[in-house]
């Protein structure tokens, strides 16, 4: 059984934006003012808010088996009742499967964090159950590449998605490899958090930035959040 289209978009958390056509599923989590607002400060900052970071396909099943079809390179991971079931890094389009144990399990299917993930199809068995997840809470996380989840092996591991994770929340994760306070970027993406974690500033005191420039720039980010 594949999953269609709209299901996917159902059982998908922490992106903005979800568009199929010929080469898979794409997924956004920055809207396009959002991208235009990094692409000003550095092409770089573009790229990387193009990736698939905290996006993830979420749901309940008693498939006995799970096959991904993934249309980009990048590391892909299954987490089956929150524990890693699979990960593997992939130079381009490929297939994977793992076997389920009988019963209902939650499975999450998470896309890269540091390349723009692709989902061909999801399979499972014929007849199953697939039911979405119910989140209690709603996070946003801001940041850089920390947030982001740099130099973590599993993507699932790193601290915004652990926080997550330890929530169970139903989260966006914003961050951006190399960013400052950049308020530009701060745009409403029609998500209503319950909370909202700004993690910046190390590359700011890295820069050539005097105490005052980037306590101003700080406030006025933060003032943006805010709002």
């Amino acid at each position: 059984m594949r999953l269609t289209f709209d299901q996917i978009c159902g059982l998908t958390a922490g992106a903005v934006t979800i568009e199929e056509d010929s080469a898979g599923i794409h997924f956004q989590r920055y809207t396009p003012e959002q991208l235009a607002a990094f692409e000003k400060e550095a092409r770089c900052f573009y790229k990387r808010g193009m990736h698939t970071c905290g996006i993830r396909i979420d749901f309940y099943t008693d498939s006995s088996s799970l096959t991904v079809f993934v249309g980009a390179e990048g590391k892909y991971e299954v987490l089956v009742d929150g524990l890693t079931a699979y990960w593997q890094v992939f130079a381009g389009p490929d297939t994977f499967s793992i076997p389920l144990e009988a019963g209902s399990h939650r499975v999450t299917i998470v896309l890269p964090s540091h390349f723009p993930g692709v989902i061909r199809s999801v399979e499972l068995d014929d007849g199953s159950a697939v039911d979405p997840v119910t989140y209690p809470c709603r996070i946003v996380f801001y940041g850089d590449s920390i947030t982001q989840g740099s130099h973590s092996e599993k993507d699932s591991q790193s601290y915004a998605w652990l926080v997550t994770r330890y929530y169970d929340a139903e989260s966006m994760i914003l961050g951006v490899g190399g960013a400052n306070f950049y308020p530009t970027t701060v745009l409403d993406n029609g998500f209503d958090p319950d909370i909202v974690i700004a993690a910046l500033g190390t590359n700011d005191y890295c820069g050539e930035f005097t105490a005052d420039e980037i306590h101003s720039a700080c406030r006025a980010y933060l003032d943006k959040l805010c709002e």
